[in-house]
């Protein structure tokens, strides 16, 4: 996903990372009343997890990307010399 749209992209200039889970009710009321600990970890894997693992990701892509274009520069200045 990030490799696709960073080619189609030119690059990735910023990240959006929203994902959410919740327990729908009837009502809408105190989201903590009642939730058990799975459900916590549902919430807190969709919302934190998932987002810390895509910046992860696109970090490492870019790092690889831009080490990429650093020794593509290198080459070049070395046959203009």
């Amino acid at each position: 996903m990030v490799k696709s749209a960073a080619e189609a992209l030119g690059g990735l200039d910023i990240i959006i990372a929203n994902a959410a889970w919740t327990r729908f009710e009837d009502k809408f009321g105190d989201l903590d009343n009642g939730l058990t600990d799975e459900e916590w970890n549902k919430v807190r894997l969709s919302m934190l997890d998932c987002s810390l693992l895509l910046i992860t990701i696109v970090l490492v892509h870019e790092c690889h990307a831009a080490r990429a274009n650093n020794e593509s520069r290198s080459t070049d200045l070395q046959r203009e010399s």
